[in-house]
């Protein structure tokens, strides 16, 4: 009896060190790639990403979820530094398109660098990571990355957007280029019949009061 106990708690003390080493894994991975969200790089060379996702992958049976659970993190992130930015800016038209511009940036570099480089693979490339799934169907990363940005940043401040949309702004860089983007690639991407229409319906309302000047 006293054996069978001995043997029940190495086998427990094994499983807890298992799991702490998993998690561990897990945290450094998602340290090395944080940054990412914010425009500054990864942290570490794509081969030592490479062999922490592979590491992590193989104890993991839950890695759809947590890469998931990664880029929800990071777009709320942006989310909190484009409230950030929203603080500081005087409640005038000039702070009104600073605001855009500033939400343009965000989303030209989420888009055109963190999205590709998560989609394309990188470290979470070839049979690691093909689907993560959100809903009840499999979605690709990057199905996932922009439904993430749509629901977690731009719905949240959905009714500021479609104040903002319906005015004309001065833009002094092409943030009117990136804006049209982002609503047109979200609302594509958008299964919800309602959500869809809301968002064509702001893309609508800026197209005609920002034309190009």
């Amino acid at each position: 009896m006293e054996k069978d106990v001995s043997v029940s708690i190495r086998s427990t003390s094994l499983s807890e060190r298992n799991t702490t080493f998993h998690e561990n894994i897990w945290s450094c991975l998602c340290d090395k790639t944080s940054p990412l969200f914010q425009g500054k790089g990864l942290k570490g060379s794509i081969d030592e990403l490479n062999s922490l996702a592979r590491k992590h992958a193989s104890d993991s049976s839950n890695i759809k979820s947590d890469i998931n659970t990664l880029i929800q993190s990071g777009v709320k992130s942006l989310s909190l530094k484009l409230a950030n930015v929203s603080a500081v800016i005087p409640p005038t038209e000039e702070g009104d398109t600073l605001y855009l511009q500033r939400l343009a940036d965000i989303w030209f570099y989420y888009h055109n660098t963190t999205l590709l480089f998560l989609e394309a693979g990188s470290f979470l490339n070839d049979k690691l990571i093909v689907f993560v799934p959100i809903t009840k169907e499999d979605l690709s990363i990057r199905q996932v990355g922009l439904l993430t940005f749509k629901n977690d940043l731009i719905w949240p401040i959905r009714v500021r957007l479609e104040e903002l949309f319906s005015k004309k702004h001065e833009f002094t860089n092409d943030s009117r280029g990136k804006l049209l983007q982002m609503m047109s690639i979200l609302a594509s991407v958008t299964e919800n019949e309602f959500e869809r229409n809301y968002l064509v319906e702001m893309l609508d309302n800026f197209k005609s009061k920002n034309t190009n000047y």
